[in-house]
């Protein structure tokens, strides 16, 4: 996770955009139960790709319904930081698990 943001950074985030307004929402968001940001937090765990894929498709439908230009832009800036970092996570560890290098 060395180039996406740490989880806590990406609640602040989506919590500043506007679109939760505390961590049970922002799990929901994430497709999981309301205690699941509480649990990973407390446990030091890592965001998982499926919560991450989910919360980036999350803030899309959430951006498409957004007046606010900016607040717009902010959304989609970070789905698209998560789609990123997801898909460079997989990659690497399917190189890794093939013995490939990068």
């Amino acid at each position: 996770m060395e180039h996406r943001k740490s989880i806590q950074n990406i609640y602040e985030t989506v919590k500043a955009i506007g679109l939760v307004k505390n961590q049970y929402d922002f799990s929901k968001l994430c497709g999981r139960t309301a205690a699941w940001f509480s649990c990973v937090k407390t446990r030091n765990q890592p965001f998982t790709h499926s919560a991450a894929l989910t919360l980036s498709l999350s803030l899309r439908m959430r951006a498409s319904e957004m007046l606010e230009e900016q607040r717009y832009r902010q959304a989609i800036e970070l789905s698209e930081l998560l789609l990123d970092g997801t898909y460079d996570s997989i990659r690497k560890k399917q190189a890794e698990h093939l013995g490939c290098e990068q």
